[in-house]
């Protein structure tokens, strides 16, 4: 069991977690280097997909296969950045392919980004890209074939680049699991699919829609966040402290996507305060983006900080600015509902608690619960840690025992609870709870 999880958290080091849009011109496959390529499923060489309008392509499913050509043995491989234009398609599946299942002895293996929670189909992303690696050590014995097939429902007209970037390759479990880098980089080739329709007049409204703003003729200029989405004009998203909030703007002009342009961001707290700015340029989908991780309160302040938030995006057409806005809630994420606890308790003895938790954030596996109790001279006796491990309800009820030392000072005692996410940040409030210790 433990050589697994070593493997695993060897596997997840391939996957880079920054949220980046990086395009590369569609190009054929080499003949002799080693690259990865995304085709048409059953394909080898298509870089350029055409979907006919004869049938209508609209609410109709596209494959594409990630292949491999030219390479050597290797233990598990990496795409980093996989993107597609989001008004086009949405990704609806993930399959490991064949080569490194098939090329193993006995040794299972694991595909990162088949999971639906890591793709983002408001803006067009897998989080973290796709990884896959073997569970053991075994390396592939082929030097091509299918790494991954991605289906995508297609929603409108258009085009949608389906875009690779920071590809590479580890050479065996050694290397990962010593962590011996740098990996193999590989060649990224991206595709394109284009959806075409023959009578433009009765084409489907785009999804989703936004107004267009009227100093920008013909143009849809839209500000969201990646929980709120496209429609986040009538969609509040809450996020926590620490939270890192990633801010989209997506800009197009008569339906198609405009790129280079370069789109300033701005965030303001719920007093009105502007706390970050930053620019940033769309990529060929016509989406720009920026992150702002919020802060923690400040335990000496009130909680001004928290409340209802807003960023607004804006650029310069014909030297008329043109702004959109975006809103979006900022609070703990969990809380404490009711603590149950004795009025009173003597010393050597064992009191029970019940602590009822709105679950919120907390259903989150490794998220913690933790009880400390202090006695009359302020003297830390006793604690008690709660790891959640599973997917719970909306609400839960904790229930602990904690022993009251015998040396324990008589008089009022202080029970203060928390909620904290994996990485340590409050979930909710502290929750403090007086009772007396008797001697």
């Amino acid at each position: 069991m433990f050589a697994k999880k070593v493997i695993i958290v060897a596997l997840t080091t391939l996957l880079l977690f920054t949220l980046t849009f990086t395009f590369f011109n569609v190009t054929e496959a080499g003949t002799s280097s080693p690259a990865i390529s995304a085709v048409l499923s059953g394909s080898t060489t298509t870089s350029t997909i055409n979907l006919s309008p004869n049938p209508n392509p609209i609410n109709t499913t596209v494959k594409i296969d990630f292949i491999i050509n030219n390479a050597g043995p290797f233990w598990g491989w990496s795409v980093s950045t996989v993107t597609w234009n989001a008004t086009v398609l949405q990704l609806i599946k993930v399959q490991e392919g064949p080569f490194l299942k098939d090329n193993t002895n006995t040794d299972a293996t694991s595909l990162v980004g088949n999971s639906a929670a890591e793709w983002n189909n408001t803006a067009g992303f897998i989080n973290g890209g796709l990884s896959d690696a073997i569970l053991g050590n075994d390396v592939s014995t082929d030097s091509s074939g299918v790494l991954a097939t991605l289906t995508f429902n297609i929603t409108n007209y258009g085009d949608s680049p389906i875009s690779l970037a920071g590809g590479y390759t580890i050479s065996d479990y050694t290397q990962a699991n010593t962590r011996q880098y740098p990996p193999t980089n590989i060649t990224c080739n991206s595709a394109n699919i284009i959806v075409s329709n023959s009578s433009p007049t009765t084409s489907p409204s785009p999804s989703p829609t936004s107004t267009p703003n009227p100093a920008l003729q013909n143009a849809t200029f839209t500000v969201f966040t990646n929980k709120a989405g496209f429609s986040a004009s009538s969609e509040t998203a809450t996020y926590g402290p620490q939270d890192l909030i990633i801010i989209y703007a997506s800009l197009s002009y008569q339906k198609n996507a405009v790129s280079n342009r370069e789109i300033s961001f701005e965030i303001q707290n719920s007093q009105g305060a502007t706390v970050a700015v930053a620019d940033s340029v769309t990529n060929q989908t016509g989406i720009a983006q920026v992150t702002y991780r919020l802060p923690s309160p400040d335990v000496n302040a009130t909680q001004f900080i928290f409340g209802t938030w807003k960023v607004t995006a804006s650029l310069t057409v014909q030297q008329v600015i043109v702004r959109n806005t975006t809103t979006f809630d900022f609070n703990y994420l969990s809380n404490i509902e009711s603590f149950k606890i004795p009025a009173t308790i003597h010393k050597s003895q064992s009191m029970q608690i019940e602590i009822n938790i709105d679950t919120g954030f907390f259903d989150t596996p490794s998220s913690e619960l933790d009880v400390t109790i202090f006695d009359q001279a302020n003297v830390p006796i006793a604690s008690y840690t709660y790891i959640n491990t599973l997917q719970l309800q909306n609400f839960t009820v904790v229930d602990a025992t904690i022993a009251i030392p015998s040396w324990a000072s008589t008089g009022q005692a202080t029970a203060c609870i928390c909620l904290l996410s994996s990485s340590g940040t409050a979930l909710a409030p502290e929750t403090v709870v007086n009772f007396q210790i008797m001697s």
